[in-house]
Order: structure tokens, then sequence, then C-alpha cells
């Protein structure tokens, strides 16, 4: 994919995704919102997981990776609404949940779901992990621009909550996944420039 550079202060960059069979469980709980102005279920963090853990399998994507990335957008918070305006667990920008068909971006299990479509559809462009986080959070057509991670100090402090949540699910001295081995092979010369940028040759 050519040379791209993204800047972090961590060097375990291969150590990103898990494929597991249980997602932790919080005991905090946040309210469905069925419209706009409207609020009627209780759903608790666990409940919301349950929900990842289910669409994210039933559409082939990591649900691990799903959890990570809803933790670092919203906290899975439903009631979520960014100073952008995206809106949610999977915080979607209206325009982004329409083009994914969903009609209420409210209500939790339709953001879930449109979140996993998403992820999956960058999946299927941008293949390494890193680089669908940071589609994600910029869009895809700033990643496509970079040719790569993006550079700034907003993506290099996404990457880092990224990395940060990855450690506190996951032990990554047990994380042993087909995806980690296969980026450790293909990324095993990884080379750094200064003390923060790091040059990857794929």
């Amino acid at each position: 994919m050519g040379r791209f550079y993204f800047r972090i202060g961590l060097i375990f960059l291969n150590l990103i995704v898990c494929v597991t069979t249980t997602i932790p469980v919080f005991a905090v709980e946040s309210n469905k919102k069925n419209s706009d102005n409207q609020i009627s279920v209780q759903y608790s963090h666990s409940m919301l997981e349950r929900i990842i853990n289910d669409e994210a399998r039933s559409q082939g994507v990591n649900p691990a990776f799903v959890l990570i990335i809803a933790q670092i957008e919203s906290g899975l918070n439903i009631r979520a609404i960014s100073s952008d305006g995206a809106i949610g667990v999977m915080q979607l920008m209206p325009e982004t949940a329409a083009e994914l068909g969903v009609e209420n971006p409210y209500d939790p299990e339709q953001n879930i779901k449109g979140g996993v479509r998403y992820l999956k559809q960058l999946e299927n462009e941008f293949k390494h992990p890193l680089l669908i986080a940071a589609a994600y959070h910029s869009g895809p057509q700033a990643v496509r621009d970079a040719k790569g991670i993006p550079k700034g100090p907003k993506m290099a402090a996404y990457i880092v909550k990224l990395l940060n949540e990855f450690y506190q699910i996951y032990d990554a001295k047990t994380a042993t996944t087909n995806m980690i081995k296969a980026n450790t092979e293909k990324h095993a010369n990884l080379k750094w420039e200064g003390d923060f940028v790091l040059n990857l040759n794929q």
C-alpha cells in the first residue's frame, strides 16, 4: 500500500485486534431513544455489549474491535451527541447514518447496526485495523488522501486511546489471533523515525 506515517508514542502497533467469544460487562445503565424527543426502554452497558457482539458476528466484524471503537467514540452512551453532530453509541453523523440505512440513529440497536455496517465497509477497503479506525474517525477520504493514517495530534490521540482500550480489555501477552500473527509477520521490520513517527512499508 506504499509508505504511510502516523504519530504515536507507542511501539506495540501489531497488538490491536483480538477475536473473542466474550465481551466485558459494565453495570451502568442508559436510556433508549425511540425518537429525538422520546425516551423509553432502559439499556444497561451489558445489554449494549451483547447487541454489539451479536451484530458484529452477524456482519462478520470482530466484536472486540467494534466494542473498542464504541468505547472510544461514546463510552457506550446512547445519548452522546458530539459538537459535530455525531449521534449515539457509534457516533454516526446524520448523513452517514442515512447512507447506511439507519432510519433513527438515536435508537441504540439501529445505531450499532449502522456503525458495524460502516466498519465492515471500511474493513473491506482498508484491511488493517489501524487504517479502519483512522477512517472511522476522520473519514475514508482522509485516509485515501494520506495514503495511510493521517498525521496530526487528534488522530494520534485517537490511536493512543484505541491501543489503551485494547490493553484494558485484553492481556496483550495472551492475545494470539490470526490477525495479530499476520500483522506481526507482515510488519516485522517496522522503523521509527525520530521519537514518534512510525514508517510502515506494506
